[in-house]
């Protein structure tokens, strides 16, 4: 063989070796807070600009303007693409439990209304809870229903508007802000 045809033992210690992996380091209080500002003032100026619309559409655009804010942060602090996305993958798998058991509640909420289970509990509210049981009443029953379904979701979304609608039938006076 050739001596050029194989590297020698120097040649490989010559060689430069691949750049140290910089580690990232951890956020500022400032690098903490002013993701948090942003989305908070991006929020708002949706709201101004757009009222009601807002939830159209805009409000998305400005949550995920805010996350895009926060992910230039963690790449001034070292953070690389993979470390971003695992921590996003990771954010949302912890979130997927909360999230569907939301749709439940909505489905479940849904599915009242439209058998008439909500008009009939104001119905028979008004029917059978007396005025003067009415804060009494209406724990108890909030109380039932929570240890039924195991949600307080579900309670506050099913049966909060005919606890609220009971007073207004019985003619409960309203109560007037404080002058100032």
């Amino acid at each position: 063989m050739a001596q050029g045809s194989q590297p020698s033992a120097g040649a490989e210690a010559d060689a430069p070796s691949p750049p140290a992996r910089r580690q990232p380091r951890p956020p500022s209080l400032l690098d903490a807070l002013v993701p948090i500002v942003v989305l908070i003032g991006l929020l708002a100026l949706t709201i101004v600009f757009f009222g009601i619309d807002a939830t159209n559409g805009p409000l998305q655009v400005a949550l995920l303007l805010s996350a895009a804010f926060a992910s230039l942060i963690a790449f001034k602090n070292g953070y690389t693409v993979a470390a971003i996305r695992d921590a996003t993958v990771g954010g949302v798998t912890t979130a997927m439990s909360a999230i569907f058991i939301l749709l439940a509640v909505g489905a479940l909420i849904g599915t009242w209304n439209m058998a008439g289970t909500i008009p009939t509990v104001v119905d028979y509210g008004i029917r059978l809870v007396s005025p003067t049981w009415f804060y009494v009443t209406t724990a108890v029953i909030c109380a039932l229903v929570g240890m039924v379904t195991g949600s307080s979701w579900t309670t506050a979304g099913t049966l909060g508007s005919p606890s609220s609608g009971w007073p207004r039938c019985w003619a409960f006076p309203r109560r007037s802000p404080p002058e100032r």
